[in-house]
């Protein structure tokens, strides 16, 4: 038994003109088993967290109750929404939008067929949603429908969801007991580094994790020898350092809790976990950095500049974009902070003001930014939110100790790349029936 899914797209225009498109999809089962998995101690599949009245509707309401509609075609078996596109539209089930963002729109109860066997989505967009290219119409989970790739024009639902809105937030690694929080994970396996200011030397603990596959081995702690860092600038690092993760490196800088700092030239720290060194990398800039906590994600360095905003350089030191404090939320704050999600970097602000503390999606290869409909509020947070590229899952960093680690609701679970690209305008109403059936 396999699922065919089919997608009826249907433009109306103020004159009456009615344009039907009809394709088919295909069904990622893999990318959706990713997105439901437990993630070992982290207790993070939705079936383990829905809370009623969530819990009594059909599985497919979570699961697949979301919608993305995207400007270029999504490449096959793609988890996430590839680089350089653009999110164009999007729903979720029980959700209805009558005002701005503009992408979201409305789920149709009434006209959504619900069988055994066959479930027909039917989403609604007005005239003023959801206007562009439409090149590929993909599901998602309920929760990644609602928060989406991104709003344009920077507006936001009035009540964000929390991306990790149905995970557990258990602890991935209870083995671990750490008197700091200097915690990350890269590639199933918890890393913590304990810096000796005496010594000037570096040690680190190492700890496997049944996030993508369990072994026996999971949660036996490995110590490193001391690295020397001595010859390493230091001078303004302490015991407390900020982590995060790239393409198989752990990067640390000047730790959270220890203040803003003004500084022309800046100074990271390279961990290499196939050889236990550290080297630095070096930053510098004529108008200074006024910082805090700088992270690395995509191999981009994420540094707050002076008078607000970001500065974002290329890992040879060289700039590669600026991100103005008009188009991000105000001025230079510690808690605002970068982290890759996808195949994108979320930039979060932290604070609770009218932007609930907001996540925002910069795009690498399109230089931009946009205000997505989700938050991320969670008490026992420490360090960065990244992406750990084995297994795909969002990790972060427990002030208890330890690590979490929850499924990222943004996957694709169908994926639907029309023949000839659907243009909506704003003199046109739009329908779209998605289909999935057992065959």
């Amino acid at each position: 038994m396999r699922i065919h899914g089919e997608t009826e797209i249907i433009l109306k225009t103020k004159h009456g003109r009615v344009d039907r498109y009809k394709s088919s999809n295909t069904f990622q089962a893999d990318i959706l088993g990713e997105g439901l998995r437990g993630l070992g101690y982290s207790n993070a599949s939705i079936y383990s967290n829905l809370g009623a009245p969530d819990n009594q509707a059909p599985a497919f309401a979570e699961i697949v109750g979301g919608i993305l509609l995207f400007k270029d075609s999504v490449p096959a078996n793609s988890q996430f929404m590839n680089a350089g596109n653009e999110m164009v539209g999007n729903g979720a089930y029980g959700v209805t939008n009558a005002s701005e963002p503009n992408e979201l729109g409305s789920y149709n109860a009434a006209e959504s067929i619900i069988a055994p066997s066959s479930i027909t989505q039917v989403y609604d967009f007005t005239t003023a949603q959801a206007n562009g290219t439409i090149s590929s119409v993909c599901l998602t989970s309920r929760t990644g429908g609602l928060i989406g790739y991104g709003n344009a024009n920077m507006k936001q639902v009035t009540s964000p969801w929390n991306l990790h809105k149905n995970a557990g937030m258990g602890n991935a690694c209870p083995q671990a007991i750490f008197t700091n929080n200097n915690n990350i994970i890269l590639d199933g396996v918890l890393y913590n580094f304990d810096f000796d200011t005496g010594a000037n030397t570096v040690t680190v603990k190492k700890y496997k994790l049944p996030l993508k596959n369990a072994s026996v081995f999971d949660g036996i702690s490995e110590t490193s020898a001391p690295i020397d860092v001595s010859g390493l600038n230091y001078s303004f690092f302490t015991s407390t350092f900020a982590t995060s993760a790239s393409n198989g490196k752990i990067y640390l800088s000047r730790g959270d809790g220890y203040g803003i700092i003004t500084v022309g030239t800046y100074y990271i720290w390279v961990y290499d976990p196939s050889n236990d060194t550290i080297t630095e990398k070096t930053f510098t800039s004529s108008a200074n950095f006024e910082t805090f906590a700088p992270r690395v994600a995509k191999d981009k360095l994420f540094m707050q500049k002076g008078g607000g905003g970001w500065a974002v350089f290329n890992l040879d030191g060289s700039l590669f974009d600026t991100i103005a404090a008009g188009t991000w939320t105000g001025g230079v704050f510690t808690d605002q902070w970068a982290g890759q999600a996808g195949d994108n970097i979320l930039l979060w602000w932290l604070r609770d003001t009218g932007d609930n503390k907001t996540l925002f999606i910069y795009d690498d290869q399109n230089k931009t930014i946009k205000k997505t409909n989700g938050s991320y509020n969670i008490n026992n947070f420490t360090q960065n939110l990244t992406q750990d590229d084995s297994s795909k899952a969002l990790t972060f960093q427990r002030s208890t100790g330890g690590a979490g680690a929850f499924c990222n609701p943004l996957y694709l679970a169908t994926i639907n790349n029309l023949q000839t690209p659907v243009v909506k305008n704003n003199t046109m109403s739009m329908k779209i029936f998605y289909k999935l059936e057992e065959v």
